[in-house]
């Protein structure tokens, strides 16, 4: 179709560039988290066709034009598996739609929250479904009246098998879990979030990571993991943690509870960074490199 159209060039925004090379091409490549099963979590995903995956990837990095992914961490990633093709990246972040109506969700101060904590998560192992009830068990380890957890993503224990429990909880504290394995609901979604003392982002490792993004929206402060592209997304507006350092985890739960003024303090740090994606200034971005 770009041959019968004379088209100039092409843009391929999945991560996936044409093994024909008819005409310019830029491709649009997220993450490498394919090559990260492949060394961390082998046989997790369908060998054969990860293989190919990570085959297609590091063909179209280094076949295309030009190269565009959303982070820093990613960039990182693409050079390590496809090779110095440092000359034809460029980076520009994911935009943010931003919650629509989102002033009717957030709640104006810590009395007006709920008490429980909240976490997303699935249940591929990356996602670390296993990580946040380790650090929940070790929160509570230090709390004489721990705040509840709710976690969004799994029905429950049964759901990460193949991912490694540190240790199991007890009855008292699994009845203090509540297990969300899905919410049609954007509403029930923004509200669940909105209205927790916490919210929790413990992945390994992530192309860009839109939840915490939404969790500072709605005026949650984020315990997030330090790994990968979280970093440059949360800025200096997270607390960021170890998630695989449980007992760590746990210590800046309790201490982000007890600290006021650091916890209104990302509050408001939070709303500020959520502007940072306005698809506004990103289209720009876009435009520019598709016209270079």
């Amino acid at each position: 179709m770009a041959k019968k159209l004379n088209a100039e060039k092409i843009l391929y925004p999945r991560g996936y560039a044409s093994m024909l090379h008819l005409t310019k091409e830029q491709v649009i490549i997220h993450d490498m988290i394919p090559f990260y099963y492949d060394e961390n979590f082998p046989g997790v995903l369908g060998r054969f066709e990860n293989f190919y995956i990570m085959w297609r990837l590091k063909a179209s990095a280094r076949k295309a034009d030009k190269v565009i992914t959303i982070s820093e961490a990613s960039k990182k990633d693409i050079l390590k598996y496809a090779g110095d093709v440092s000359d034809k990246i460029t980076v520009i972040n994911n935009g943010y739609n931003g919650i629509k109506n989102c002033d009717k969700y957030i709640c104006d101060n810590f009395e007006e929250k709920k008490d429980y904590i909240i976490a997303v998560t699935s249940t591929l192992p990356h996602k670390n479904a296993a990580g946040i009830i380790d650090a929940y068990v070790e929160y509570c380890k230090m709390e004489t009246a721990p705040l509840p957890l709710k976690i969004i993503g799994i029905g429950g224990l049964e759901d990460i098998a193949n991912q490694e429990l540190k240790q199991l909880p007890d009855k008292k504290l699994l009845d203090k879990i509540t297990f969300i394995k899905y919410i049609e609901s954007n509403e029930e979604f923004y509200k669940l979030i909105a209205e927790a003392k916490i919210f929790l982002f413990l992945s390994l490792i992530e192309g860009f990571g839109f939840p915490p993004v939404e969790a500072m929206q709605l005026g949650t402060p984020v315990i997030c993991s330090g790994n990968s592209s979280l970093p440059e997304v949360v800025g200096d507006a997270a607390v960021l943690v170890n998630p695989d350092d449980s007992k760590s985890v746990g210590f800046e739960i309790s201490k982000l509870i007890n600290d006021m003024q650091t916890y209104n303090a990302l509050v408001q740090k939070g709303f500020i960074n959520a502007k940072r994606f306005s698809w506004d200034e990103i289209i720009v971005k876009y435009w520019e490199s598709l016209v270079k």
